[in-house]
């Protein structure tokens, strides 16, 4: 009896070295998990909130998607669906965060929904196959990518506030 293929999505936030036993364990806790499937690790280090992920890019054209010049999108990455069957027909990923933090997922889930591949996210056990999910995560990915920005915009701002202050101190004292 053939195993069923599954894609197992890993991401890291940062190139740090530290971030590389992140990455065997998640490796080892998928294959251990589903020893009875064929899988295949698709595996990133990055920020989620951009879709420009070696790995990730990689598992959506394996699920059968096209990536559309992104000179005609307005800079943007879009994905549609090709004529290509794809190597798998689910994706697992352990936490929702790991595999995006920007609404425009949406748009690609729909795609992979539409060829027939679904998204399973452990953490919440949500799965893309049903309706009621799909609603649930539009929710958590659109509070994910507001999130994202307002940590962005406060860590900028204290950075700025830092080096004001570093300026300040540094500066010659006149009496």
């Amino acid at each position: 009896m053939k195993k069923e293929r599954i894609a197992c999505y890993v991401r890291v936030s940062t190139d740090l070295d530290e971030q590389d036993s992140s990455y065997k364990n998640q490796e080892y806790y998928f294959k251990n998990k589903y020893k009875d499937c064929e899988v295949l690790i698709y595996k990133d280090k990055g920020t989620g909130t951009s879709f420009r992920r070696e790995g990730f890019q990689q598992m959506l054209l394996d699920a059968g998607l096209d990536k559309l010049d992104e000179r005609n999108t307005n800079k943007k990455i879009v994905f549609i669906q090709s004529d290509r069957e794809p190597l798998f027909r689910k994706i697992v990923v352990k936490d929702t965060s790991r595999f995006a933090r920007n609404i425009v997922i949406m748009d690609i889930i729909r795609e992979l929904k539409a060829k027939d591949v679904f998204i399973f996210f452990e953490d919440i056990q949500k799965d893309t196959s049903k309706d009621e999910d799909m609603v649930m995560l539009q929710m958590l990915f659109t509070f994910a990518e507001n999130t994202s920005r307002t940590i962005s915009q406060s860590t900028k701002f204290g950075n700025k506030r830092t080096i004001e202050q570093n300026n300040r101190d540094l500066a010659p004292k006149f009496q």
